[in-house]
């Protein structure tokens, strides 16, 4: 038996080494193949070429481009003496904002989501409190009016919901899912001037952060 065992061995040592002899051979005939080598260069995440908006622009203004994902944009401003920060992650499904002037706090969370009808060509915002205080309406109303200003980035009712165009099943410009966290100060976010800014400061955000997924 172990006289088999040693044959084995050798066999295999020799095998091996005429394995060696040809790849040798080989990378002498064609050095550009690299044969035997490990390309550790192909391990590297890379880019793909035909990812949507690599080499061209996203189809779909509302929706980040695939490959981008996930995205996080955080931006702060001061308002009404007050640090003010907005923070935006995309993903390919829905988006979270985040408006927080406690410290980074979440606060209350909403959920908006778009709907539009090829029927009447109407729009619907559906509202949702998710986490957080209910009896706030005016939380409500910032949420509406996010989800309506996104909303009219991708242009005029007449889309389905969930970015799908019901006419054609096509990708459309209607927003995704947004889930938003609000935590503002009340003297600060029952101020009408504030509210304004603080919506076009998460419309900028939005904006900005769609941009980022494009240039990818």
């Amino acid at each position: 038996p172990l006289a088999n065992v040693a044959t084995s061995l050798a066999a295999t040592r020799h095998t091996r080494l005429e394995l060696s002899k040809k790849i040798r051979n080989a990378e002498e005939v064609f050095p550009e193949k690299g044969l035997g080598r490990t390309n550790m260069e192909s391990c590297s995440p890379r880019a793909s070429p035909n990812v949507a908006g690599a080499n061209e622009p996203a189809s779909n203004k509302l929706a980040p481009a695939p490959g981008s994902l996930p995205t996080t944009l955080v931006k702060c401003r001061t308002i009404a003496n007050s640090s003010t920060t907005v923070s935006i992650m995309l993903f390919s499904d829905r988006v979270f904002l985040s408006i927080s002037q406690l410290d980074g706090k979440i606060g209350t969370m909403l959920q908006v989501t778009v709907e539009d009808s090829v029927i009447d060509m109407s729009r619907t915002y559906n509202i949702t409190t998710l986490l957080g205080r209910r009896d706030d309406s005016l939380l409500e109303v910032y949420a509406r009016q996010i989800g309506e200003r996104i909303a009219a980035l991708g242009g005029a009712p007449g889309c389905g919901a969930g970015g799908v165009d019901a006419a054609t099943g096509e990708e459309s410009g209607v927003c995704p899912p947004l889930l938003i966290g609000i935590a503002l100060k009340k003297e600060i976010r029952e101020n009408p001037e504030n509210f304004k800014m603080i919506v076009d400061l998460v419309i900028e955000s939005y904006k900005e952060a769609i941009k980022m997924t494009s240039a990818r």
